[in-house]
């Protein structure tokens, strides 16, 4: 569960007034969700919209996203990684999101595949414990790169 809410091409991050998963999110289109800063309102979401996160609450008005953020070098993150072109606006760098250690690098690249291929939502946890969620529009998605831990790349 998340009380925040990003979106791509708007640098906000949103905070929510209930908080909500991905899966809710994701159950009825368009959405209506009420917000309460940067402005208070109700946030219309359309289907279409390409890419979307509910960032971890204990740090989603971090300056520069620790699970988030810089494209790493091979070595410096012993976990997967996902990198999605202009997801979601970071500051301080590109959208690279830490996939938990609990999730296997393979199945999200199926997945990914899958949703290319139908054209379907697919939810990605991310985050230490999986306490963030992307919402990935495959349809409208160009392309995503999956990377695996240090010690599963090739030598």
């Amino acid at each position: 569960m998340s009380s925040h809410i990003q979106i791509e091409g708007d640098a906000y991050t949103w905070t929510l007034d209930e908080p909500l998963n991905a899966g809710q999110l994701l159950a009825e289109w368009p959405a209506a969700l009420k917000v309460t800063a940067p402005c208070q309102g109700t946030m219309v979401l359309s289907s279409r919209v390409p890419a979307l996160t509910l960032p971890p609450s204990t740090v989603a008005n971090s300056p520069i996203h620790p699970l988030a953020g810089v494209i790493p070098h091979d070595d410096d993150i012993p976990t997967s990684w996902l990198y999605l072109p202009s997801a979601i606006v970071q500051p301080g760098g590109p959208s690279v999101y830490r996939l938990p250690q609990n999730v296997a690098a393979d199945d999200v690249v199926s997945e990914i595949s899958a949703a290319m291929s139908s054209g379907n939502w697919i939810t990605v946890p991310y985050g230490l414990e999986s306490d963030g969620q992307l919402a990935i529009n495959g349809a409208a998605l160009a392309f995503a790169v999956v990377v695996p831990p240090q010690s599963q790349q090739p030598s």
